[in-house]
């Protein structure tokens, strides 16, 4: 009988011709681990950067929020003092490299906000509010993500 379905010989062959290419193109994109890796560190990082000038434009500046930046990590503190961290309830709002594997930052310091969100840095060339762009650079695997907090609003975002 000739009206039973099915599929022909040339369109098999072009089905496997056609996932051999994509194979090709996607399977090394999705290789990338570290891209991923930084990506999802950067998002933290610009989050909790975000939280602490929002805390401390709310509080008016009297009890400014801080965010602590070091070679494997962040903390966000108020007046030196470890908080709640709003995400999960943790003890503390931190990152101290557990989660960030393999991950390096440099440009680190400690940046507070004044009452109208602009970040007050604990090293030249921020070490008065508006006075420099803070740039600070993720690195892992030969990859890299720099987030900038801007000078004048203390705006953080990827580059």
């Amino acid at each position: 009988m000739r009206g039973e379905g099915g599929f022909t010989l040339v369109e098999l062959v072009m089905v496997i011709v056609l996932l051999g290419i994509l194979a090709v193109v996607a399977a090394p994109r999705l290789g990338n681990l570290a891209g991923y890796d930084l990506t999802r560190a950067s998002h933290d990082l610009i989050e909790a950067v975000r939280y602490a000038q929002q805390q401390s434009m709310t509080h008016s500046g009297a009890d400014p929020f801080q965010i602590t930046i070091t070679a494997s990590g962040y903390t966000v503190t108020q007046n030196g003092t470890a908080i709640t961290n709003p995400l999960n309830g943790a003890a503390s709002y931190s990152e101290d490299g557990t989660e960030w594997s393999d991950i390096t930052v440099t440009g680190g310091q400690t940046i507070s906000f004044d009452s109208a969100g602009k970040p007050n840095c604990s090293v030249t060339p921020c070490s008065e509010p508006a006075e420099s762009s803070v740039v600070i650079n993720l690195n892992k695997g030969g990859e890299s993500r720099s987030i900038t907090i801007e000078k004048f609003t203390g705006y953080a975002h990827q580059n």
